[in-house]
């Protein structure tokens, strides 16, 4: 096998050994066996079962974001239905995300990831395990999709959320360099948090992306001040303009820090 998948492979032998039923037979790499069509799976764990054979048929991606997780995903119970309908579909990614766990659940994949969560079920065994914390890469991913230049273009998505969005057109409205709203559009659809049509960009899910913002929010370094004031809405947003008292460019970037952190608020 290759070096990842062969990681892959020995992550689902430790997680079956666990199991006292179980015995593995064999992990088998099926490149180069005769596999008809244009898809094949990366390995198949050979099982017996209280003395019953059983396929685990594993697919292996390097990144489990739900834009790359869903078509594994299909391909896999494609295969299972139509060339072992009593295998068991099992995707394997460095890390799954709760709401890819949940994908997984809902169209009857089993999964693991190498952080160890991991949810495998057929005949009487049923195997689940979750951990609570993220993986650094995971965390380092979701703080740079929310710093502040960032969020300039989530807040002008967030703002007209129905809007189909050029690249161009989210630089202007934002202030931010054509690369770094690529970058951002890259991570809303590998998460699925938007889709991409003719139109240009769409939030297909918008509070998905809220609730992941209130999660990984992290209050600014700085001098904290706390003031208080009856106004609200567009006449706030108009006095702490004028408060703040900065070039254009410079007050446009702390009012979407500002902004999006009312958003985040209790």
């Amino acid at each position: 096998m290759k070096e990842a998948e062969a990681r892959a492979g020995e992550a689902l032998r430790r997680l079956l050994e666990k199991v006292p039923i179980l015995h593995i037979e064999d992990i088998e790499d099926i490149e180069g066996a005769a596999v008809s069509g244009d898809w094949r799976p990366d390995f198949i764990a050979r099982l017996l079962v209280d003395g019953r054979k059983h396929l685990l048929i594993c697919e292996y991606k390097s990144n489990g974001q739900p834009r790359y997780a869903r078509s594994a995903l299909l391909e896999l119970r494609n295969f299972v239905a139509q060339r072992s309908p009593q295998a068991t579909p099992v995707f394997i990614a460095p890390y799954l995300s709760p709401a890819v766990r949940q994908l997984c659940a809902e169209m009857g994949v089993g999964y693991l990831d190498l952080e160890g969560n991991a949810r495998i079920a057929f005949g009487g065994v049923f195997i689940e395990r979750m951990v609570s914390d993220k993986p650094a890469a995971e965390q380092r991913e979701l703080k740079s999709l929310f710093r502040p230049k960032s969020a300039q273009v989530l807040r002008a998505m967030l703002r007209e959320p129905d809007r189909a969005w050029r690249v161009t057109e989210l630089s202007e409205i934002s202030g931010v360099s054509l690369g770094h709203v690529s970058n951002v559009r890259t991570g809303l659809i590998d998460r699925e948090w938007a889709s991409a049509s003719d139109d240009g960009l769409v939030l297909s899910a918008p509070d998905a992306l809220l609730d992941a913002w209130r999660d990984s929010y992290t209050q600014p370094s700085g001098e904290r001040l706390r003031f208080y004031t009856p106004l609200h809405g567009s006449a706030l947003e108009g006095a702490a303009r004028n408060a703040l008292g900065m070039q254009d460019s410079q007050r446009h970037a702390a009012f979407a820090s500002f902004s999006a952190a009312q958003w985040l608020a209790p």
